[in-house]
C-alpha cells in the first residue's frame, strides 16, 4: 500500500508538474493573443502576487490550523531581506510577459532553462557551492541547446514584416535573457536568507515574498501604466484567459516548492522535459508554430541536458563552511531547527 502511495505521488507530481510548466507558457500565450485591446501587463503580475500570497495562506492554514497565528507571529521586521527577491522577482515576472508575447511557446520554453545556468554560476559566487564536473557538463551541453534554438525565425516574406518579427524576436531574447538571470539571482539569494532562518515555514516566506512583491509591482503599475490605468481601470480587458494564466503562474511555483519538499529535484527536471514536448506538439496546431530541424536538435540537447544534471547518482563535493549560513549559536542552517 506504502509503496503504490508513494508511486501515485510520484507520477501525479510529475502529471501535475508538466501540466503547469506547458500549461502557464500556452496560457501567457494565448492571453496576449485574445483580441481586441490588450491587458495591463504590470496589474497581471500585481494580481499574481495576490493570488499567491492567499494560496501560501490557504495552505499554511491546512497544514497547521492557525495560520493567521504564525503569521502575525513571524518575524516581520527582520524579513526585510526578503525583500530583494522580492524586487527582483516581480523585474522576472514583467520580463516573463514581454518574452512570451513576442516569442513563440516552444522557444521560450527552451531559452528560459538557461535560469538553470545562471543559478549554478551564482550559487557559486554567492554561496561557495561546489558541483561534480558532470553538472558542469550538463551546463555546457545546456548552453549549447539554447543557442541551437536562439535562431530568429523568419516567418514573413515582405520586406517589413521580416523587419518586425526581426526586432519582435530581439525584445523576446533580451526579455527571456533577463528572466533567466534575475532567476538566477534571486533564488540564489533567496535560499541565503532561508538557509539563515531554516526554522520557518515555507509558506510563512511565500506570504512574506508575496506581500514584498505585491508592494514593488503596484509601484511599477504607477510608474510605468498609471495613466493607462486611471483611464480605464486597473482590470481592463481582462478575461478569462488572463484571470487562468495568472492563477496559474500564482500556483506554480507552490507546487513546485510543494514537489521539492516531498520528492526529489529528478521529477522536477523530468516534468520540465516533458513540458517542452507538450508546448512543442500543442504550439502547432494553437499557434502555427513550424518545428524546424535546428529547434529539435536543440530542444533534444537542452532536455538531456537537464535529465544529466538532475542525475540523482551524482554526489557534489562538500560545500565550504558558510558564515552567513549559521545563527547565533553558530548553527548551521542545514541541521535543522532544534530545542
Amino acid at each position: 500500500m506504502a509503496e503504490g502511495t508513494a508511486a501515485f505521488y510520484k507520477y501525479g507530481s510529475l502529471v501535475a508538474l508538466t501540466l503547469q510548466n506547458a500549461g502557464y507558457s500556452l496560457l501567457l500565450k494565448y492571453s496576449h493573443t485574445q483580441g481586441g485591446d490588450p491587458y495591463v501587463k504590470s496589474t497581471a503580475v500585481a494580481m499574481a502576487e495576490v493570488v499567491k500570497g492567499l494560496a501560501a495562506l490557504t495552505l499554511l492554514e491546512l497544514e497547521t490550523g492557525r495560520a493567521l497565528e504564525i503569521i502575525q507571529g513571524a518575524d516581520w521586521k527582520g524579513s526585510w531581506r526578503l525583500a530583494v527577491p522580492a524586487a527582483i522577482y516581480a523585474v522576472q515576472n514583467n520580463l516573463l510577459f514581454i518574452a512570451t508575447q513576442y516569442l513563440d511557446v516552444p522557444t521560450f520554453m527552451v531559452l528560459s532553462q538557461g535560469k538553470i545556468l545562471s543559478t549554478a554560476l551564482f550559487s557559486v559566487v554567492l554561496l561557495g557551492r561546489a558541483f561534480h564536473r558532470v553538472r558542469w557538463y550538463a551546463l555546457i551541453l545546456l548552453t549549447v541547446g539554447v543557442i541551437l534554438v536562439q535562431n530568429t525565425p523568419q516567418t514573413s516574406t515582405d520586406g517589413d514584416d521580416k523587419s518586425a518579427d526581426v526586432v519582435g524576436y530581439s525584445i523576446g531574447l533580451g526579455a527571456v535573457i533577463g528572466l533567466a538571470m534575475c532567476s538566477g539571482v534571486a533564488g540564489v539569494y533567496q535560499e541565503k536568507v532561508m538557509k539563515g532562518q531554516a526554522s520557518v515555514h515555507m509558506m510563512v516566506f511565500n506570504v512574506m515574498l508575496a506581500t514584498y512583491g505585491l508592494g514593488f509591482s503596484l509601484a511599477a503599475c504607477i510608474v510605468q501604466d498609471s495613466g493607462q490605468i486611471y483611464e480605464r481601470g486597473f482590470f481592463q480587458n481582462y478575461t478569462w484567459r488572463t484571470w487562468a494564466a495568472i492563477g496559474m503562474g500564482a500556483l506554480g511555483g507552490l507546487l513546485v516548492a510543494y514537489v521539492m519538499r516531498y520528492l526529489d529535484n529528478v521529477v522536477k527536471n523530468f516534468a520540465t522535459t516533458c513540458a517542452i514536448l507538450v508546448s512543442t506538439l500543442l504550439s502547432v496546431p494553437l499557434f502555427g508554430f513550424v518545428i524546424s530541424l535546428q529547434f529539435v536538435l536543440g530542444a533534444i540537447v537542452v532536455a538531456c541536458s537537464l535529465l544529466m544534471y538532475g542525475d540523482p547518482d551524482i554526489q557534489d563535493p562538500p560545500n565550504p563552511p558558510c558564515v552567513a549560513c549559521t545563527d547565533a549559536r553558530g548553527r548551521r542552517a542545514s541541521d535543522g531547527p532544534q530545542p
